[in-house]
């Protein structure tokens, strides 16, 4: 919220009054305007057996875990930041069961060293769920089965090339499939009369008593859907009821897909030991992310894409790949009093998953003008919110980790790492929020469009939560107080350079063609720089920052089950941004807790 302009989706000067301090009455970044409560009620059941059998020369290990998980939660997702919209998300019913079985065969040998196994997975979801915004109405997911099952044999070994070589060599095959059957997308909206209009303005009144009489399900309690057991009405402006909700939830997707993955990944490993407390190490190895599947999107009686009304859009995606070099140094000194480890690193990502909005369809609508009072006819974008493989990204860095014990019941620990990351081949695609704020179009469906103004290019970029150096040292002191236990006291300080939260690096592109302009298409002009305002204002780079914890830990004497902490977080009340993102031009995001001082217990059993 800080640095805000004023400024929201539209004209800004319709909106004159829209700071903070307008809006929430404050400035404070901790305030937050809550009128849905939160509710996660979880239940989970779960069992494992493990099976171990020596048979000689090998080592045999089953182990067999299943698992039932149902839940209820709810969420308030606008925090009082888009108060006109009042947003919700319920996750109505979930069920999910799963299985997993993971067999390993062991061998008994000094120079050879192997393991072969094989791993099985299951995990069918049951899901239930909807997102409320209370001037437009809810859509809800239904996907009463959708099933993710993995399968995979693997093995690695090491040889001694001699007393103190070591080479490994490891493989991994996985074959996942995941599928969607029957999962469909329904909306009750103001648009199809299921859910109550406040689009009429001569019964405006009527609205909200007619709203706050429905439970906030009523549309998945009624279970009442178009085409099976009721009939859409036609909006507001088609013959549809102008207030009251008939609760007929209307299809929007079908969701009916299913893709299979393979992989082979492989690594090379070579071990030399220095010393009895020194090793110096280096491999090779490849990973593997698989893709997966999403909603379906099937286009309309009144779409206007080239490929014609239903037509099928497929948004699943692709796998991610990886392809690392890591070389290190680990060793004990001081009587092993100092444990120290170095390493560089190396990573190469292909087909980098990457999510935003996607454009799928486009469609004839009407909207109100507040200039003329009139309805106008638009042409409306519609996009969904997908997942994308994007080119090649590369990281890169030094890290070194530490231990030392200077003296009996002094510890200090730490680490250093520094690091380089670049997006490396061109990825074209949209800012994922509709930027009609900072790019000056008249409404949202000109900010999606699939036009060039609206696109960027990541190549050049930095992935997000990567700086390029940062530290952690924590230093503790234990207290012998003999027979009464041991006190210790312990600092923690961290700290890091600048870096991004999101892998957009607005301010990379405050000079790039398009942006910020007048028109839309072959009418667009472009206006000097990227965006309107300054990137400061709404952009993702974060500066470095600090943060020091305290903590004091008693322990009784002896082997007490119980122990008994005070702490300090955040000491020096640092406000350090999490996360930020933009939604219609308004600035959004979560920062870090306040100072937070407190007492716990703890017990084990």
């Amino acid at each position: 919220m800080a640095k805000r302009t004023g400024r929201l989706q539209g004209d800004p000067a319709v909106y004159p009054a829209n700071t903070c301090s307008d809006l929430q009455g404050t400035e404070d970044r901790y305030t937050s305007y809550v009128n849905v409560p939160g509710v996660l009620d979880i239940n989970i059941e779960s069992i494992r057996l493990i099976y171990n059998k020596d048979l000689g020369d090998y080592d045999l290990t089953a182990k067999l875990g299943s698992q039932e998980l149902t839940q209820y939660s709810q969420w308030d997702t606008d925090g009082g930041a888009n108060a006109g919209y009042d947003m919700a998300f319920v996750i109505e019913d979930y069920k999910a069961n799963s299985t997993v079985l993971d067999i390993e065969l062991k061998n008994k040998s000094d120079d050879l060293a192997w393991v072969v196994g094989a791993f099985y997975m299951k995990e069918d979801n049951d899901m239930l769920a909807y997102f409320h915004a209370t001037l437009n109405g809810d859509s809800i997911f239904d996907q009463p089965n959708r099933i993710v099952e993995a399968k995979a044999i693997f093995g690695q070994a090491t040889y001694a090339l001699n007393d103190d070589l070591f080479l490994t060599v490891g493989g991994r095959y996985t074959e996942e499939k995941k599928s969607d059957q029957g999962g469909k997308n329904w909306e009750c909206s103001v648009w199809n009369s299921c859910y109550t209009s406040t689009e009429i303005w001569g019964n405006r009144t009527q609205w909200l008593p007619q709203l706050n009489a429905l439970a906030p399900n009523f549309h998945v309690a009624g279970g009442q859907y178009a085409g099976v057991n009721c009939t859409a009405g036609g909006g507001p402006y088609g013959g549809g009821p102008y207030y009251g909700g008939t609760g007929c939830m209307v299809q929007t997707t079908s969701n009916d897909v299913a893709k299979t993955y393979h992989n082979f990944d492989w690594r090379l490993g070579l071990d030399w030991d220095v010393s009895d407390t020194a090793f110096v190490y280096g491999y090779l190895a490849t990973g593997y992310k698989a893709g997966s599947i999403t909603d379906v999107y099937v286009r309309g009686s009144d779409s206007l894409h080239p490929e014609g009304p239903g037509s099928v859009v497929n948004t699943s995606y692709g796998p991610e790949d990886a392809l690392t070099f890591e070389m290190g140094y680990k060793a004990k000194y001081l009587e092993n009093r100092l444990n120290v480890a170095l390493n560089y690193y190396r990573t190469t990502y292909d087909g980098k998953q990457f999510t935003g909005n996607v454009p799928v369809d486009s469609r004839n609508a009407q909207e109100y003008d507040y200039v003329t009072g009139q309805m106008v006819d638009v042409v409306q974008v519609i996009t969904i919110w997908g997942t994308q493989n994007f080119g090649e990204q590369e990281m890169s860095g030094i890290e070194f980790e530490f231990d030392f014990i200077p003296y009996e019941g002094g510890k200090l620990s730490g680490w250093v790492t520094q690091m380089d990351t670049e997006v490396t081949s061109d990825f074209i695609t949209q800012w994922y929020y509709g930027q009609d704020a900072q790019f000056g179009r008249p409404d949202y469906g000109a900010s999606i469009a699939n036009v060039p103004e609206n696109s960027v290019n990541l190549k050049g970029n930095e992935t997000p939560y990567s700086p390029n150096l940062a530290l952690t040292v924590r230093y503790e002191h234990t207290f012998n107080l003999g027979s009464m236990g041991t006190l210790a006291p312990s600092i923690n300080y961290h700290w890091q350079a600048e870096d991004y939260l999101t892998i957009w690096n607005a301010d990379k592109h405050a000079n790039d063609l398009g942006g910020y302009g007048t028109g839309v298409g072959d009418s667009f002009v472009d206006k000097p720089g990227y965006f309107q305002d300054p990137v400061d204002q709404f952009g993702d780079q974060r500066p470095s920052w600090d943060m020091l914890d305290l903590v004091v830990t008693y322990k009784p004497a002896g082997d007490a089950s119980w122990y008994a902490q005070a702490y300090a977080y955040n000491v020096t009340d640092e406000e350090i941004a999490w996360f930020r993102g933009v939604e219609a031009g308004q600035p959004r995001g979560s920062y870090s807790a306040p100072s937070q001082y407190g007492l716990r217990v703890g017990y084990y059993w």
